[in-house]
């Protein structure tokens, strides 16, 4: 920070100025809001270190005292920076305030503790700076997480803008593979139960989006015969390789992200299995599952939990919510 032409001006410093220069340079670097910091530990050592009042220089270590000075600078405006996020989420006098506190008052005895006897004047000790800006962080990570109004069922391209236009910003397609035709919007697998095809439900979407008209964030696949077709020269068109390279091609490459629904059972197979492995950054993985069952089978940035809707599961409403709120309060989920 400090020339070194400032250091080798000490011995020709007859007037005592060399001190004063540095702390110029420090408040020219560091800005106004630190100059006591440094001023201080500054004057500290020139007086421990021999420094007279007639402006001569005796011991004073000029790399240790500058060495120190940007320790103490660097460490406030990180606590600052971190109470700058703090003060934009949380009310004064929150515990995460108190924590700031602590941490500058810690600095100020060690600055007091190097001022009685500069034989201390080592490195700061650590204090738990980085990991209160980890904690800081992921606490309004937590705050911040996006809502999704996912539109269930959504089976025909018609459904897709009817579904947006009340609202929704996600949609789930059920997804059967057929031997002919491929993969289709359907829930059940009977003749009647298809809608449109899913390739013309993703370019439908690509189209919103290109129009720069309403267009979900995501959309949710909710396989359900992963294994009929098996992905090989004769069943392409059906197979599970096709559907993801369906939604990487037209979904993916326009900026909608995918999220893959599998049931506990099809967790088991090789399909499910496959995916997991190949997953790419706008993509993640659903289980309808508990999760000790499958802890070590998904990272954390490609998976979502799912309860599932409380008429479902017979646990009652309460009992969903309990179970989100425990998933948020794990962390074992980027989004809940």
């Amino acid at each position: 920070m400090v020339d070194g032409s400032i250091i080798e001006a000490m011995e020709d410093d007859k007037e005592g100025h060399v001190l004063d220069k540095i702390i110029r340079e420090a408040d020219a670097f560091y800005g106004q809001e630190h100059k006591h910091n440094i001023y201080a530990l500054l004057s500290d050592y020139s007086t421990a270190r021999g420094y007279s009042g007639n402006g001569q220089f005796k011991a004073l270590d000029y790399s240790l005292a500058r060495d120190q000075a940007d320790t103490v600078a660097e460490k406030h405006m990180a606590l600052d920076a971190i109470k700058d996020t703090i003060d934009d989420n949380w009310k004064p006098g929150s515990e995460l305030h108190l924590k700031v506190g602590k941490l500058k008052n810690r600095i100020k005895q060690w600055t007091s503790a190097v001022t009685e006897d500069p034989s201390k004047a080592i490195n700061l000790p650590e204090l738990g700076i980085e990991q209160l800006r980890e904690e800081v962080k992921t606490k309004v990570s937590r705050m911040r997480r996006p809502f999704y109004a996912i539109a269930h069922r959504v089976l025909t391209t018609q459904g897709i803008e009817d579904a947006l236009a009340m609202g929704a910003n996600a949609i789930e397609i059920d997804a059967t593979a057929w031997v002919r035709g491929g993969w289709w919007a359907d829930w059940a697998g009977y003749e009647a139960s298809a809608g449109n095809k899913i390739k013309d439900m993703f370019h439908k979407i690509s189209e919103l989006k290109r129009d720069n008209r309403a267009y979900p964030i995501f959309v949710w696949i909710d396989i359900k015969n992963p294994e009929y077709c098996k992905p090989d020269l004769w069943y392409y068109n059906c197979s599970p390789d096709k559907l993801k390279d369906m939604a990487r091609e037209v979904l993916q490459s326009t900026g909608v992200r995918v999220l893959y629904g599998f049931s506990q059972e099809a967790a088991r197979t090789d399909v499910f299995r496959s995916f997991v492995l190949d997953l790419q950054p706008f993509e993640a993985v659903s289980i309808d599952g508990e999760l000790p069952k499958f802890d070590d089978v998904i990272e954390k940035g490609h998976r979502v939990m799912s309860y599932g809707d409380h008429f479902v599961t017979g646990s009652g409403f309460h009992r969903t919510q309990l179970e989100l709120r425990n998933g948020v309060d794990s962390g074992q989920w980027d989004d809940c």
